[in-house]
């Protein structure tokens, strides 16, 4: 892996990381968060090829405005320009529908490839009955 491509790899983790804990954290006090699960589901247990579009290229748009609006984040959180530029480094993004597992609990799971066609498992989670990013890990 090139130091270019580890760098985008470790902005990425960075960013789920801190959402992640963020999230926790936050859920942990009794306050609520932005991203908590919805309890308006989508509309089919799946992700549906619009969707899947523009998840993608929201999330690698390189525009913060853009990425928020698909990763599932509390409003609060700010975002490093860095990662917001790894992020765009990554694209173009395409998730395989075929790999969607619906968990059944607000939560889902599908595999996606990025720009250099490294395939990452990319967690989703109900938002306002729209799935958003919630969490992204290398696939074995």
């Amino acid at each position: 892996m090139t130091s270019g491509r580890l760098w985008v790899v470790v902005a990425l983790v960075f960013v789920v990381g801190a959402v992640f804990l963020l999230s926790s954290d936050v859920a942990d006090s009794g306050s609520s968060v932005a991203a908590a699960p919805s309890s308006t589901m989508p509309v089919s247990a799946s992700l549906d090829p619009a969707d899947a579009a523009r998840l993608a290229d929201e999330v690698v748009s390189g525009d913060e405005r853009r990425v928020r609006e698909v990763v599932a984040l509390p409003s609060e959180q700010e975002l490093d320009p860095a990662a917001i530029a790894g992020l765009a480094a990554m694209g173009p993004l395409a998730f395989d529908l075929g790999t969607f597992r619906d968990r059944g609990d607000g939560r889902a799971e599908v595999v996606a490839r990025d720009g250099a066609q490294m395939r990452w498992l990319v967690g989703l989670l109900v938002v306002g009955g729209q799935w958003r990013i919630e969490l992204a890990e290398p696939a074995s």
